[in-house]
């Protein structure tokens, strides 16, 4: 997703994991989104730990 633009419409779900959170309503109307966190354990590739970036 990174540097990439998602259009979301109401009722759409998005997963967002181990990447850097930048969120822009380009729309003309005023928007609400519900976050959930939760813990997760670390992404393992190749036995190393994938690390977040941006």
């Amino acid at each position: 997703m990174d540097g990439t633009l998602v259009h979301l419409k109401a009722g759409d779900v998005l997963v967002q994991r181990v990447t850097i959170h930048n969120w822009i309503n380009n729309g003309s109307e005023a928007c609400v989104i519900a976050f959930v966190l939760i813990d997760a354990r670390p992404v393992m590739a190749g036995g190393r730990r994938l690390k977040a970036e941006g």
